[in-house]
C-alpha cells in the first residue's frame, strides 16, 4: 500500500503552482520592465532631441540678426563675430543631433534637409550678401528681400517639420502585447498543472470514499465485522480504520444488548405491579387534600377581608379624630380672630367718634373765615371809596382795595367749598359708625355660633378618641386569625401540592415503566437485524 496522503499531495502541487506563479510572473515583470526601459530611453531621447533642436533655432535666428546687421553696417566688427558664433553653434548643434538621431531615419533626414538647406541655400545667399554689401548696398538689400529672405522661410519650414518629428519621438503607446502574451501563457500553464492537480487528487480521494461508502453502507445494513480496505494509506485510512473499530464495538454492543433485553422485561414486569398497587392510595390522598385546601383558602380569604374591613374602620376613625381636632382649632382661631374684629370696631367707632367731632371744629373756623371775609370785603370797599374820594392821590389804595376785595371773594368761595367737604365727610363718618355698630353685632353673633360649634365638636372627639382603642383592639386580633389562616392554607396548599406531585410522579412513573418496556422490547428487535458471528 503506497503511503502519499491529501495533505502530502496537495502540498507538493500547490508549492508548484507556487513556483511557476513566480517564474511566470518574473518573466512577465522582465517583458513590462524591458518595454518600460524602452519607452523611458524614448522619452530621454525627445528631451535630448527637443532641447538641440531648440538651440539650433536659436543659432538660426541669431544668425539672421548678425547678417541684418552687417547689411546696414559692413563694417561693424561686433555683428560680424556675432554672426561667427551663431555659425559655429549651428554646425555643432546639427553634429549633436546627428549623434542623438542615428537610430531615426526620418526625423534623421529632416535634419539633414535643414543641412542641405543651410549649406547649399542660405550658406551662399549670406556670402553674395556680405560681398555687395560693402560696395553696392543697393544690390545687397535687393539680393537679402528676394532671395535670402525666401531661402530662410525654406529653412523656418524645415525646421518646423524637424521640431514636429522630434515632438512625436517617445509618445508612442506602451507595446502590452508581449507582456499579455507572456501573461496568458503563465494562466494557461497554471491553468494546466492545477487541473492536473485536482484530477489526480479527484481519484484518489474518490477511490477512498468509495471505499469508505461501502463499509459505512455494510455497517448500515447489520453487517459489524466485516473491515474496511483501502488501495492508498492516506487521510482516509484513519476514518477506515475507526469505522472498522466502530463496527467491532457495536457487535459487541449488540451482543449485550440482546442479553440485557430479557433482563428489563423482568425487571419492569416487577415495577408495573409495585406501581399499580400504590395508585390507589394516593388517589384517595389527592382528593383529601383538595377538599381540605379548599376549605383553608376560604377561611383565609374571610379573614383577610374581615382584616381589610377593620383596618378601614380604623383608618375612618383616625382621619375622623385628625379632621374633628383640627376643626376644632379652626373654629378656635376663628373665635380669637372675630374676638379681634369685634375689638378693632369698638376702635374704629371711636376713631370715627373722634373724626365727627374734629369736623365739627373745622366747621366752625370755616364759618369763622366766611365772616372775616365779609369783613375784608366791606374793608376793601370802603378802601375803594376813600380812594375815589382822594382822586389821583388814591389810586395806588384803589389797587390795593381792588386785590384786597379780590381775595376776600375768593377766600369766602373757598371757604364754602371747605364747607360743603366737612358736611359730606360727617355724612360719610355717620354712615361709617352705623355701619360699624351692625357690624360688631353681628360678629358678637358669630362669636357665640363659633364657641357653640366648638363645643359640639369637642363632644365628638371624645367619643372617636374613645372607640379608637377598641377598633385598634379588634384589628389586631383580626391580624392574629388572619396569619393563623394564611399559615393553615399554606399548609394545606402543600399538602396538596405533595399530594399531586405524588400523583405526577407515581403517573409519570407508570409512564416511564411502560416506555421502559416499549424500549425494551424495540431494543431486541433492533439488536437482531445485526449480523453476528456465534
Amino acid at each position: 500500500m503506497k503511503t502519499i496522503t491529501l495533505i502530502q499531495r496537495l502540498r507538493t502541487g500547490f508549492g508548484a503552482l507556487c513556483v511557476i506563479a513566480i517564474l511566470c510572473g518574473a518573466a512577465v515583470a522582465w517583458q513590462g520592465w524591458t518595454s518600460v526601459q524602452k519607452q523611458f530611453a524614448a522619452v530621454r531621447l525627445r528631451g535630448n532631441a527637443m532641447a538641440a533642436a531648440e538651440r539650433m533655432h536659436v543659432a538660426t535666428l541669431q544668425r539672421g540678426e548678425a547678417l541684418l546687421g552687417l547689411l546696414l553696417d559692413p563694417a561693424n566688427q561686433d555683428e560680424r563675430r556675432k554672426k561667427f558664433r551663431a555659425d559655429e553653434d549651428l554646425t555643432r548643434v546639427i553634429s549633436e543631433l546627428r549623434g542623438l538621431l542615428s537610430e531615426q531615419r526620418e526625423t534623421l533626414a529632416a535634419l539633414e534637409a535643414i543641412s542641405d538647406q543651410d549649406a547649399t541655400k542660405l550658406n551662399v545667399l549670406e556670402a553674395k550678401v556680405l560681398a555687395l554689401a560693402p560696395t553696392e548696398p543697393a544690390q545687397a538689400r535687393l539680393e537679402y528681400t528676394t532671395h535670402y529672405l525666401e531661402a530662410r522661410r525654406k529653412q523656418e519650414q524645415l525646421l518646423v517639420e524637424f521640431l514636429r518629428r522630434v515632438e512625436r519621438l517617445g509618445t508612442a503607446e506602451l507595446d502590452w502585447h508581449p507582456i499579455a502574451l507572456s501573461a496568458a501563457v503563465a494562466v494557461l500553464a497554471l491553468a494546466a498543472f492545477g487541473a492536473l492537480l485536482a484530477r489526480r487528487t479527484e481519484v484518489a480521494l474518490a477511490n477512498s470514499l468509495q471505499a469508505l461508502w461501502q463499509g459505512v453502507d455494510r455497517l448500515r445494513s447489520g453487517v459489524l465485522e466485516e473491515p474496511i480496505q483501502l488501495a492508498e494509506r492516506n487521510e482516509c485510512t484513519v476514518l477506515a480504520e475507526s469505522l472498522n473499530r466502530l463496527g467491532t464495538e457495536m457487535a459487541e454492543l449488540a451482543t449485550q444488548l440482546r442479553q440485557s433485553g430479557g433482563e428489563v422485561l423482568t425487571t419492569n414486569s416487577s415495577l408495573s405491579a409495585a406501581l399499580g398497587a400504590g395508585k390507589q392510595s394516593l388517589a384517595e390522598m389527592e382528593s383529601l387534600a383538595s377538599g381540605l385546601g379548599s376549605s383553608a383558602r376560604r377561611v383565609l380569604n374571610t379573614s383577610a377581608e374581615l382584616s381589610r374591613t377593620v383596618q378601614s374602620v380604623a383608618i375612618v376613625a383616625d382621619q375622623t379624630a385628625m379632621l374633628t381636632d383640627s376643626s376644632r382649632t379652626g373654629l378656635l382661631r376663628m373665635g380669637d380672630t372675630m374676638q379681634a374684629i369685634h375689638h378693632a370696631a369698638d376702635g374704629i367707632n371711636a376713631k370715627l367718634g373722634i373724626l365727627n367731632e374734629k369736623a365739627a371744629t373745622i366747621s366752625q373756623v370755616i364759618t369763622t373765615m366766611a365772616k372775616v371775609a365779609d369783613q375784608t370785603n366791606l374793608l376793601s370797599l370802603n378802601a375803594a371809596i376813600e380812594a375815589e374820594k382822594a382822586g389821583e392821590y388814591g389810586r395806588g389804595f384803589a389797587v390795593v382795595a381792588t386785590e384786597i376785595q379780590r381775595l376776600a371773594d375768593q377766600t369766602a368761595v373757598a371757604a364754602e367749598d371747605i364747607e360743603q367737604m366737612v358736611r359730606e365727610m360727617q355724612g360719610a363718618v355717620t354712615a361709617g359708625v352705623m355701619g360699624m355698630d351692625k357690624f360688631a353685632e353681628e360678629v358678637r353673633h358669630g362669636v357665640s355660633d363659633v364657641q357653640q360649634v366648638s363645643g359640639q365638636l369637642d363632644h365628638v372627639l371624645q367619643q372617636v378618641q374613645g372607640i379608637t382603642p377598641q377598633i385598634e383592639s379588634v384589628h389586631t386580633t383580626m391580624r392574629a386569625h388572619t396569619e393563623s389562616a394564611r399559615q393553615i392554607s399554606e399548609s394545606a396548599t402543600k399538602f396538596g401540592d405533595f399530594s399531586r406531585a405524588s400523583t405526577d410522579s407515581q403517573r409519570r412513573a407508570w409512564g416511564a415503566v411502560e416506555e421502559f418496556e416499549t424500549a425494551a422490547r424495540r431494543m431486541q428487535a433492533r439488536s437482531a437485524r445485526f449480523k453476528l458471528k456465534t
